[in-house]
């Protein structure tokens, strides 16, 4: 049962690698439906609880939100957030309260 569920999970991400492969050849690394692929595939690893490998995914999220949405974007909140949620997890405590704050500050920036 776990093999298949395995197989499976291994079978979702090399599906979602070659679409943000194609996304990037087509439309440049920056683009905002290679980042979509991009959270598709943190979030896996997240499910998983795979959370070193979760967390690397987005942190390129986040270098992708803040060049196509901007550093006040609710989208850039919401993937700080998880990663602050992430790095409690991992133990990295004043890691986690550095995105967790800057989640906050865009929050409430945004009413």
């Amino acid at each position: 049962m776990w093999l298949e569920e395995t197989n499976q999970i291994d079978d979702a991400i090399q599906k979602l690698n070659k679409a943000l492969d194609i996304y990037q050849f087509n439309f440049g690394t920056e683009d905002h439906r290679a980042c979509r692929v991009k959270r598709r595939i943190a979030l896996i690893f997240l499910k998983c609880n795979q959370f070193k490998e979760a967390l690397k995914q987005l942190r390129e999220v986040e270098y992708i939100e803040r060049q196509v949405y901007g550093d006040n974007s609710n989208q850039l909140a919401k993937t700080l957030k998880v990663i602050g949620t992430l790095q409690i997890i991992l133990g990295n405590q004043d890691e986690a309260r550095v995105s967790l704050n800057e989640a906050l500050m865009v929050f409430e920036l945004k009413g």
